[in-house]
């Protein structure tokens, strides 16, 4: 039975409304200029700070990235002037850009019904909207990854492609040595050499110059520590198959019982693919094996259990291909007897994307830490001798917007006593006498039973009296009379 598609006027049109809609999404996210995070502010920070010598050397403040993104960072600010709008215009560019690319890779891998599909889970992944204007390099992971598997179709492109892209993308290592072991297993060797030569001067280059030290962070590798794959015999163990399954709701975006249809059909897609087309199976299937092997390593993390929208931040390189392989799933599946009507057919594509089209991060901008207004609250309420106490996860964000405002103000930078909560009863002695003192939070620990902003706000009350405050999304200051009078 011949397949029936959309029309050709929906296959005109469809692709181009799906691809506006995640753009638009993308500039309402990137317009609503939320506050800088304490991580991106640090990154930024760096980016301020340094030539583009620099770049080469390991960061400061805890922070990793490939040089190339750095250097295009501070094109755009050299450029632009330094300010959130400029530091996020290369992210949400690449996050945009993504959206064609991927439907034109999709295309090579299902039918035009199917791409469509993937299309719409790619273009309105919350994860994905959000990370479109962050000042980190996920989301040019996700169009480096792209514009690698584009490149397949010419060894010399792929070659060029995958030099310049490890120094823009850590992950299109992962990427490139899985698309070219599938083309080797495709018995492609010959065409294969100079792109292999080329790729390994560039990534031996790069290890020497500068990953073989920035991998040695002591911070980061406390960080990450316990976000490696186990390497054992176990592999199907239950945390595997949990983290298996919170892939499909971070990275790829989905919510509720959604997590395991896209499982389901993420299984479907590879009995799909491996029964009759093996060679893109495997072109879908090995940058994820690579990722796994690097992570049972210890080289790479894969997930850490954290709070949306962070947990698998560093996997979001592979919402294409884990896309692509549920709506092959879908696809497979609709061409069962039993579902072939078009109404069983509206049932599944409504299941999937009702829930994606519904979530309430694609009605209104996801804001996780809003600094500034704290900060412009406290700039607009303080007096000349006031102090301002800044939390140690607040630090970087206070640093970059006091630069970037010409705030110059006292303040004190509060400790890191996240290995022992003690020591913070002891270091806010130091504001003991003091009749006002602003404490600023921002960034802060809240996991388990750790609430480290309670702990604070509960030393504080026992040194003196809160005389104001003011509450924003994930930051918050409060006024103190530390003096002891009454």
């Amino acid at each position: 039975m011949k397949e029936k598609d959309l029309g050709s006027e929906c296959r005109r049109v469809l692709p181009s409304i799906i691809i506006g809609s995640g753009v638009v999404l993308r500039l309402l996210q990137y317009f609503f200029d939320r506050s800088l995070s304490g991580d991106e502010a640090a990154m930024a920070l760096n980016v301020m700070h340094r030539s583009l010598p620099g770049f080469l050397q390991p960061l400061s403040l805890d922070q990793a990235a490939p040089p190339l993104f750095l250097m295009i960072e501070k094109f755009f600010i050299s450029t632009l002037g330094t300010n959130d709008y400029a530091l996020r215009l290369f992210p949400l560019l690449c996050g945009c850009l993504a959206l064609p690319i991927f439907f034109k890779v999709s295309k090579t891998f299902l039918n035009f019904n199917a791409s469509l599909l993937a299309l719409a889970l790619v273009s309105f992944s919350a994860p994905l909207i959000y990370y479109s204007s962050e000042v980190k390099p996920y989301s040019t992971d996700l169009f480096v990854t792209l514009i690698l598997y584009a490149a397949t179709a010419s060894p010399a492109l792929f070659a060029f492609t995958g030099a310049v892209a490890i120094w823009l993308s850590y992950p299109a290592i992962f990427v490139f040595v899985g698309l070219g072991t599938a083309m080797v297993l495709e018995r492609k060797v010959r065409p294969l050499l100079l792109p292999a030569s080329i790729w390994i001067l560039s990534f031996s280059l790069e290890y020497l110059i500068y990953l073989k030290r920035a991998a040695m962070n002591p911070a980061l590798l406390r960080y990450w520590a316990g976000s490696f794959i186990p390497f054992s015999r176990n592999f199907f163990q239950a945390e595997n198959l949990s983290t298996f399954l919170q892939i499909f709701h971070y990275p790829v975006g989905l919510q509720s019982y959604l997590v395991y249809l896209g499982a389901f059909l993420f299984c479907l897609g590879c009995f799909s693919f491996a029964s009759r087309e093996k060679n893109k199976l495997l072109c879908l299937l090995l940058p994820l094996g690579v990722t796994l092997l690097a992570s049972a390593l210890h080289k790479y993390p894969f997930f850490r259990i954290n709070t949306f929208p962070y947990s698998g931040r560093l996997l979001i390189f592979l919402v294409p291909s884990l896309s692509i392989m549920i709506a092959k799933g879908a696809e497979y599946l609709v061409h069962k007897p039993f579902a072939r009507s078009l109404f069983l057919k509206s049932v599944l594509v409504a299941a999937i994307l009702f829930p994606v089209l519904t979530s309430k991060f694609l009605r209104e901008p996801m804001v996780l830490e809003q600094i500034k207004p704290v900060m412009l609250y406290i700039k607009v309420h303080q007096k000349p001798d006031d102090l301002i106490y800044v939390y140690h996860g607040a630090s970087s964000a206070f640093e970059y917007y006091s630069e970037i405002w010409n705030y110059k103000t006292h303040a004190l930078q509060g400790i890191n006593g996240r290995e022992d909560p003690a020591l913070y009863k002891q270091d806010l002695e130091r504001l003991r006498g003091h009749e006002r003192v602003w404490i600023l939070f921002s960034h802060i620990l809240t996991q388990g039973s750790n609430q480290e902003a309670k702990l604070i706000e509960s030393d504080l009350d026992a040194l003196g009296k809160k005389r104001d405050s003011f509450v924003s999304i994930g930051a918050a200051a409060y006024l103190y009379d530390l003096s002891g009078r009454k």
